[in-house]
């Protein structure tokens, strides 16, 4: 589970999110701090804590910047280079199934 930070505990949002994952029995891993703007490191950070704990699933819980952050996180996780080279548009997503289009 990925998220900013205060807010969506302020709100009670993490706690029904928790509550709603542990019904479900589904396991998780936390990586919250994302700030307005992610930054690379923490993008960095997800990348190796998803491959650490063989990750199959990021959930974005919050805004823009949190999706954003998390879908560089899963752009970089099965990636062997830097996640930054998508961006500097040396690397391209590799397609994990033939319909896929990008």
């Amino acid at each position: 589970m990925h998220y900013g930070g205060g807010s969506i505990k302020k709100s009670g949002l993490y706690d029904r999110v928790v509550k709603s994952l542990k019904e479900a029995g589904i396991k998780w891993v936390e990586l919250p701090g994302v700030k307005p703007n992610p930054v690379l490191s923490l993008v960095h950070t997800g990348i190796e804590l998803c491959r650490k704990n063989e990750i199959e699933m990021i959930l974005a819980v919050g805004g823009g910047s949190v999706i954003d952050s998390a879908k560089a996180i899963a752009l970089g996780v099965p990636y062997a280079g830097d996640v930054w080279d998508f961006f500097r548009n040396k690397a391209k997503p590799v397609k994990l199934y033939p319909s896929e289009s990008f």
